[in-house]
């Protein structure tokens, strides 16, 4: 492969490690519109990957009939709620019809937003909005990675641009100036 386009695909690669690395430190933004279908037991969820802390903060609305309990979990109290349908201590617990959260998030891991069925196991939508602020593992991993491949690659795109002068035979030398030779009359 050439070296011209290993450089390209390097440079590619290191501008989209830089978007992602960036889009990792930004705040994210969603709305959500959560569907719990007729029954007990029905639940939805959002998971955000967090890296070291960060807080998520937002609203709900149903738009439908009846309340609905909202909680914010960490994956254990995820887990635990996932077998058993119960968790102790959220970090955060509202029911209503709407309302607002928010939750600090303290270390490293996965989050969940979790909405179920309160007053009623009929059909329910929900709007949710949310903000999260903190360092997003997941495109500060993938940004971190795809800059370390495209600077390999371009490392790689210059060896071979060396190895490739070394090894080609030098251009032949023109001459600058004329030469006269002069001959001796006999």
């Amino acid at each position: 492969m050439s070296p011209k386009i290993i450089a390209i695909v390097a440079y590619i690669l290191i501008i989209i490690g830089i978007i992602g690395v960036a889009w990792g430190l930004q705040p994210t933004e969603g709305d959500v519109t959560a569907s719990l279908p007729s029954g007990a037991g029905y639940y939805s969820y959002i998971k955000i990957s967090m890296w070291l802390n960060g807080h998520v903060s937002g609203s709900y609305e149903v738009t439908s009939d009846g309340t609905v309990r909202l909680l914010v979990l960490d994956s254990e109290q995820f887990d635990e709620y996932s077998v058993s349908g119960y968790v102790s201590n959220p970090l955060d617990s509202s029911t209503s019809t709407a309302g607002s959260f928010s939750a600090d998030l303290p270390t490293t891991g996965a989050y969940y937003i979790v909405v179920e069925h309160a007053s009623t196991t009929d059909p329910q939508e929900i709007d949710i909005s949310y903000k999260v602020t903190g360092i997003d593992l997941t495109y500060l991993i993938a940004g971190a990675v795809l800059l370390a491949i495209g600077a390999v690659l371009a490392v790689v795109s210059m060896r071979m641009k060396a190895k490739a002068k070394a090894v080609a035979p030098p251009a032949p030398v023109q001459p600058t100036s004329e030469v006269v030779m002069f001959d001796k009359k006999k």
